[in-house]
Parts: structure tokens; C-alpha cells; sequence
């Protein structure tokens, strides 16, 4: 996919009701695309006051529903912790969306390399850890 097939949705989240750290992770992302030129993003997706341990957000909820509708199938964050604090459950509801329709997660602080080589690079980094692990008896 190139970047010009990206339909991107810009995710954005505190823990702790904060108007301004919310604003300033959506103009950092935002200025981050077009800085790499990206196509205009299609929507941000803002959670102010919810933890990323649980899926009980209504921005998030409606950032997967748009991946799954084929609205988007770029999410950028800040870093990945923004998105979710349960990383393999997310990967593990989101697979088919990975695999299949090419669904890339660019987590802007931790990208050195192009996007989508990043992206599966931990994708493939995460799926050999979920295999030791369910080898292993699985998470506890």
C-alpha cells in the first residue's frame, strides 16, 4: 500500500482529564503527517479521561468500527500506549484487519523505520512472543 492509498484516523487519549495534553498529541501527530506528506486525515479520534486498559472509550470504539466500515486503514498515535495498554489482545481482535486488509498502526515517537516495514516488524515481533507464550502456558 502506498502512501497515497492511506485513509488515515488519528487517535488520541489521556488518562487524566487534560484538555491541553489531549491538543497537544493531536497537533503533534497532525504536524508529524505533514511533515511526511501524508493525504489529509480522514478523522481524530479523541478519548479525554479514559485508560487505555480497558476498550470502555467511546473514541476507540469508534475508530475500530471505521476500521472494520473500511473508512480507515491507517491509525496514527503518538506512541502505542495511547492506543491500547493491552497490546496482544488488541493485535488478536484486529488480525484479520492486519493480514488481510493491511491495517498499519504508526506509532509516531517510535517509528525510525518507513511505516509499514515498522509496522511489520512488530507485528511479526509480536506474533513470535504470542507463540512463546501460548507455548509457555499462556499470559497470566
Amino acid at each position: 500500500m502506498g502512501i497515497k492509498d492511506y485513509r488515515i484516523g488519528v487517535y488520541v487519549r489521556v488518562a487524566h482529564k487534560d484538555d491541553e495534553a489531549l491538543k497537544r498529541q493531536e497537533e503533534y501527530v497532525l504536524s508529524y503527517c505533514k511533515y511526511r506528506d501524508y493525504p489529509d486525515v480522514v478523522k481524530v479520534y479523541r478519548d479525554n479521561g479514559k485508560s487505555g486498559t480497558t476498550e470502555n472509550r467511546p473514541a476507540y470504539k469508534r475508530l475500530l468500527k471505521d476500521v472494520r466500515d473500511g473508512k480507515i486503514n491507517v491509525i496514527l498515535v503518538v506512541n502505542f500506549e495511547r492506543l491500547t495498554r493491552q497490546p496482544v489482545y488488541f493485535f488478536h481482535k484486529m488480525i484479520d484487519y492486519i493480514i488481510k486488509k493491511k491495517l498499519i498502526v504508526i506509532a509516531v515517537n517510535q517509528s525510525p523505520l518507513s511505516d509499514e516495514e515498522l509496522f511489520n516488524l512488530r507485528f511479526m515481533s509480536f506474533c513470535s512472543y504470542a507463540k512463546k507464550e501460548l507455548e509457555n502456558g499462556g499470559v497470566e
